[in-house]
């Protein structure tokens, strides 16, 4: 029991202290990633997104949200450059986006918050590496 317990404490140390770490932020960006669910942001909406950040600093994603009616969206895709540095927390990025699709262009800076190796929060969304 008592090695279970060092084991145990020894895990949630390493842990704590990876977390607490800086991240490099433009190579932990760097792939694929996809999540589905609710996002604070416009009320909670339920979306269902990828992204794909690429070394060379090109990006491109892929969102649906639920509507008002309560139907999924046409998938709304958007390409453009992206650029990371350390965010606000030692767990963070602030991810800079210029972006646009059919309609629209923006040009936002946003707080990834780092949960491990292969996944993110961005606005209350878990986001995994695909």
């Amino acid at each position: 029991m008592t090695a279970i317990r060092a084991a145990a404490t020894a895990t949630l140390l390493v842990v704590a202290s990876s977390a607490s770490a800086a991240v490099d932020c433009p190579t932990y960006m760097v792939g694929d990633w996809a999540g589905r669910g609710k996002v604070e942001f416009m009320g909670a909406t339920e979306v269902e997104s990828a992204f794909s950040y690429r070394a060379d600093g090109s990006y491109a994603s892929v969102t649906k949200f639920v509507q008002q009616d309560g139907a999924w969206s046409d998938p709304r895709k958007a390409e453009g450059r992206w650029s990371a540095g350390p965010g606000e927390q030692p767990n963070a990025c602030a991810v800079n986006t210029t972006q646009q699709g059919e309609g629209f262009q923006s040009d936002f800076t946003i707080d990834v918050e780092v949960i491990d190796a292969g996944s993110h929060r961005i606005m209350g969304l878990v986001v995994t590496r695909r």
